[in-house]
């Protein structure tokens, strides 16, 4: 399912106190095709990052096909000192085993602080890519931090 060789790069510019630009760029090489992807993005937040929305425009360009795009967006948001909120959805076409599909995702969870070092994250996860698999996923992981 993987490529054989890709490289990627990425860069936050924050323009302004509650907005920042987002950009990535990846080639990947399969054994079969070649794929370039270029994801501008930005993310809209308040002033001490407690709240955000991230939006990106994807686009892909196989060496066997034309550019497609597609989109993605993400909330980010702390309810309470140490309980947090996330979530997106997305619609793209995505190269996976050499075969670019379309992709369609959503996922959504939280995450809360338990004690100074401990917290607890759990996510649900919903995939489909057309003509392969729909994944389904529920994760729940604690998380212990060592030192300060």
């Amino acid at each position: 399912f993987k490529e054989g060789w890709g490289v990627q790069a990425g860069a936050d510019f924050r323009i302004h106190s509650n907005l920042t630009l987002l950009s990535d760029v990846r080639y990947a090489d399969y054994a079969n095709i070649s794929v370039w992807s270029v994801i501008p993005g930005a993310r809209i937040h308040n002033d001490d990052q407690s709240q955000s929305l991230a939006i990106r425009l994807i686009s892909i360009s196989p060496s066997d096909s034309d550019t497609r795009f597609g989109v993605s967006a993400r909330y980010d948001g702390d309810l309470t000192p140490g309980f947090r909120l996330f979530g997106g959805a997305a619609s793209y076409t995505d190269t996976e085993a050499g075969v670019t599909r379309q992709l369609r995702s959503a996922f959504g969870g939280a995450s809360v602080t338990l004690a100074d070092n401990v917290s607890m994250i759990a996510t649900a996860e919903y995939d489909r890519r057309e003509q392969s698999y729909t994944r389904q996923a529920v994760n729940l992981a604690l998380i212990f931090r060592l030192g300060n």
